[in-house]
C-alpha cells in the first residue's frame, strides 16, 4: 500500500513528515470498510454452516388410500413381514406407502401425518427409517372387509430418535384421530428438570354426509385429545377437516366473501 501527503506551502518539511507518520498510525490497526465487510460475510457463512437446524419439518397429505391389492387383512399391502423390536419390518417395496415415505424423505418432511390410509387395526411400523404408526378401523373377523377413513403419523429423522428415547408414546384415539409425543429438550435454566413435548395430533373429520351424531363423537374426542395435553407441552393439529368453503358466485363470478387470500377460486359446494 503507497500511502502520499501533500504538503501546503505553510508547513515544513518535518511538519509533513510528523503528520503523514501519525496517519499511518491511525489507519495502521484499522481494515478498510470493505475488508471489514468481507470479513463478516465469512463469518456468518461459517456460523451458519456449523450452527445446527433446530427446525422440524411438518406437512399433512389426504393419500386417499394406501391400500394395495395383496397382503394381510390389515394394510393389504404387507405380505413379508417379520417382527423385529416391536415393529414390523417390512421388505417389500413396491407399495404405496414407501411411495408416499419416500416423498416425504425426498421433502425433508420429519414429522407428517396421513388421512384417508384405509388400513384396518393398530400398528406400528418401521419403512425405509420411517416409524408409521396407523390407526384404523378394528380387524374385521369376517366378511365384509369394507373399509373406510383411516389415519397415521410417520416419523423420520430426529422426530423419530426423540419419539424413541421419549419413550414411544403415542395414542390411537380412533379410526380418525391419532397422537404421538415427541420429547423436547428443556429450554431454559429455570425449567431445569422438566421436558417440554410436542404432541402431534393427526385427524380426519366426517365429511358432510356423515351423521350428526358421527360429527359429533368426532369433535368430542377431539377436545378430549387437546384438553388433555399438559400445560408446558405444545400441540400441532394435522389433518384434514373435510371443511366446504365454497365456490365463487355463480352470476357475478366473484367471491362474496372475499376469500380469495385464503382458499383460491377453486371452492366445492356451498357454505
Amino acid at each position: 500500500m503507497v500511502l502520499g501527503y501533500q504538503c501546503n506551502k505553510s508547513g515544513t518539511a518535518s511538519d509533513a513528515v510528523t503528520r503523514c507518520a501519525s496517519r499511518i498510525t491511525t489507519r495502521r490497526g484499522a481494515a478498510s470498510p470493505r475488508v471489514e465487510a468481507a470479513g463478516r460475510k465469512k463469518s456468518a457463512q461459517r456460523r451458519r454452516k456449523t450452527k445446527p437446524n433446530r427446525n422440524l419439518g411438518f406437512a399433512t397429505w389426504n393419500v386417499r388410500s394406501l391400500v394395495n391389492v395383496h397382503g394381510s387383512v390389515e394394510t393389504a399391502s404387507v405380505r413379508n413381514s417379520v417382527r423385529q423390536h416391536a415393529f414390523l419390518e417390512s421388505v417389500q417395496e413396491d407399495r404405496r406407502v414407501d411411495v408416499v415415505v419416500g416423498e416425504l424423505t425426498r421433502l425433508g418432511i420429519e414429522v407428517a401425518g396421513l388421512q384417508e390410509t384405509h388400513w384396518f387395526g393398530t400398528e406400528a411400523y418401521s419403512i425405509q427409517g420411517s416409524i408409521v404408526l396407523s390407526s384404523g378401523r378394528p380387524v374385521p373377523s369376517d366378511g365384509p372387509f369394507r373399509r373406510g377413513e383411516g389415519v397415521a403419523i410417520v416419523l423420520r429423522g430426529r422426530a423419530r430418535r426423540a419419539w424413541e428415547l421419549g419413550g414411544s408414546q403415542w395414542q390411537a384415539v380412533s379410526s380418525r384421530i391419532a397422537t404421538a409425543t415427541i420429547p423436547l429438550s428443556s429450554s431454559s435454566p429455570s425449567s431445569a428438570g422438566t421436558t417440554t413435548s410436542i404432541v402431534v395430533v393427526v385427524c380426519y373429520a366426517p365429511t358432510w354426509r356423515s351423521s350428526r351424531t358421527e360429527k359429533q363423537k368426532f369433535f368430542n374426542e377431539l377436545q378430549t385429545v387437546i384438553g388433555g395435553v399438559r400445560r408446558d407441552d405444545k400441540y400441532v393439529i394435522l389433518g384434514d377437516f373435510n371443511a366446504r368453503v365454497g365456490s365463487r358466485d355463480d352470476v357475478s363470478g366473484r367471491d362474496v366473501f372475499d376469500w380469495s387470500d385464503v382458499r383460491g377460486p377453486f371452492g366445492v359446494g356451498q357454505r
